[in-house]
């Protein structure tokens, strides 16, 4: 089952709203509230795709966010983990 641990928004150049929401596999919910993300005015998400054919049945891409940490080592759980237990959903408002 998977569990939103961190959450937020932001507008890009253009003034279009996007959210992020940071997710992880966990074996029960907690019910916790998702923390809310803080992001640097500057290129706060950056996807990038691979060039491939438009026949190719998967077409991945990788994602670079940069976010304000409110304190020091607020963000441990994100990479002190399991590889793959962690992912993350990107929407435009």
């Amino acid at each position: 089952m998977k569990e939103v641990k961190h959450s937020g928004e932001f507008l890009s150049r253009a003034g279009v709203a996007w959210k992020v929401e940071i997710w992880q596999e966990v074996s029960s919910a907690s019910g916790d509230t998702p923390a809310d993300l803080d992001f640097p005015p500057d290129e706060p998400v950056v996807i990038e795709w691979d060039e491939k054919a438009k026949e190719e049945p998967i077409y991945g891409s990788c994602a670079t966010i940069r976010i304000i940490s409110p304190t020091d080592r607020a963000y441990v759980g994100l990479y002190a983990i399991e590889a793959g237990s962690v992912g993350v959903d990107i929407y435009r408002k």
